[in-house]
């Protein structure tokens, strides 16, 4: 079975957010490496998105929601949190492996 992945607009801001901070803190290739990998993992969750464990957020919402990880090195260094509903993959936030576990509101949006 493959799945539509619909990114919301939240997660949409985390990616913009996240790129200009690699640019600025790093360097514009390796932004430009983050961005398209990160594109690249959201579209890999066509397929099997059920593969990825359950998020600390997953008792927030009625439907579960997962977590991806994503680094551009060994160590994961953001999570991807999305729910699978029917055929869709729906990503709602894309956030720093550091930063604190989403309240329902953070999570939405």
């Amino acid at each position: 079975m493959t799945y539509r992945v619909v990114v919301t607009g939240p997660a949409k801001h985390d990616i913009r957010s996240n790129l200009r901070w690699w640019a600025e803190n790093r360097s514009a290739e390796e932004a430009n490496r983050w961005f398209l990998g990160i594109e690249h993992e959201i579209a890999s969750l066509q397929t099997m998105p059920l593969r990825h464990s359950l998020a600390e957020e997953a008792g927030l919402m009625v439907v579960e929601i997962r977590q991806m990880p994503f680094g551009l090195g060994r160590r994961p260094s953001h999570r991807v949190l999305y729910a699978v509903k029917d055929d869709e993959v729906i990503v709602y936030r894309v956030r720093a492996i550091r930063q604190s576990a989403l309240s329902l509101e953070e999570l939405q949006g």
